[in-house]
């Protein structure tokens, strides 16, 4: 195995954004999910960058007649402090010793580029950092392929292994040559791993 592969959402990170609420909005994150992340069509424009995180604050602006520039000063501020899933952040971060490629994958929004990669600093872990929302494209497929031209060095399908929670994202990487692993909780990806000596 020359690269692995992981999904970020529910695999390296369980926890939610925006979860510091300004003063005086203890409703805030209740807002989040019942307005924008209820949202299907709201939550892929802005995983593909049609719609930005400046349009979100300006929405919810509206709303909740509080500044877009607070909003936007929050909505940061609740991706600053995020808790990874400790077993496989360790896992992902073991790589660099062990001459195997690691690489970050994941439909996310702007604020994951501008806010989460450098305030964990994700780009020392990781080799290579593909975005949805720099793409403009939620298409796994086509985002691997991307991963993959930016590594060179022959990482392919055949090679690789991908460490993602979604069944569908899972059948498709199969299906292109690929070897799997379904994250599920941090326990049984320790007993996992312990089977696989990786």
């Amino acid at each position: 195995m020359k690269c692995i592969i992981f999904d970020f959402a529910f695999t390296l990170c369980s926890d939610h954004y925006f979860k510091i609420c300004p003063n005086n909005y203890p409703e805030w994150y209740n807002y989040f999910q019942e307005k924008i992340f209820s949202n299907s069509d709201i939550i892929r424009n802005w995983l593909i960058n049609k719609i930005t995180s400046t349009d979100i604050a300006r929405k919810i602006s509206n709303d909740i007649k509080l500044e877009e520039k607070y909003i936007l000063k929050y909505m940061r501020l609740g991706c600053e402090n995020l808790k990874f899933n400790h077993n496989i952040y360790e896992f992902a971060k073991s790589l660099k010793n062990k001459n195997i490629y690691s690489v970050l994958v994941t439909n996310n929004f702007d604020i994951f580029t501008e806010v989460v990669v450098p305030k964990h600093d994700l780009k020392n872990i990781f080799d290579v950092i593909v975005n949805s929302a720099n793409y403009g494209t939620d298409d796994k497929n086509i985002l691997w392929n991307i991963a993959f031209k930016n590594i060179e060095n022959n990482i392919s399908y055949g090679n690789s292994l991908l460490i993602e929670d979604s069944e569908a994202n899972i059948i498709k990487f199969q299906k292109n040559g690929g070897s799997v692993y379904k994250y599920i909780n941090d326990d049984k990806f320790m007993e996992w791993r312990n089977k696989v000596n990786i």
